[in-house]
């Protein structure tokens, strides 16, 4: 997934990506104040995106892939993950949108890690 980071730099150091929706369960979500608490939508970091991080104000995520499976995690606009307070987990949300380039990095909607406990 680091060549996803790679592909959507562009030559300023900007990142090229999407909005994409949060996906919560109808009771609200376990994030333990994560950013699914907060927020709606997301910009997730993607090769060809029609919008640049800084355009948005919404909170950055990148796809990461840890032990086979991909999920979201929250990083600064450098690409680097933010590290909160310990290892990110899944707070119950997660991110998709129907645009075709999400579906060049995740086949399927994926896990929003935006819950941290320490």
């Amino acid at each position: 997934m680091e060549q996803v980071l790679q592909d959507a730099r562009l030559p300023n150091g900007d990142f090229q990506g999407l909005t994409v929706e949060i996906f919560r369960w109808k009771l609200g979500d376990c994030s333990n104040k994560g950013i699914s608490s907060q927020v709606d939508q997301v910009f997730v970091i993607c090769p060809n995106g029609n919008l640049r991080a800084s355009e948005t104000d919404l909170p950055i995520v990148k796809i990461v892939e840890r032990a086979g499976y991909k999920s979201a995690v929250q990083c600064y606009d450098n690409g680097k993950t933010k590290n909160f307070r310990g290892t990110p987990m899944m707070g119950g949300c997660f991110i998709y949108t129907t645009d075709s380039r999400f579906r060049r990095i995740a086949e399927y909607p994926v896990a929003l890690h935006d819950r941290f406990e320490g």
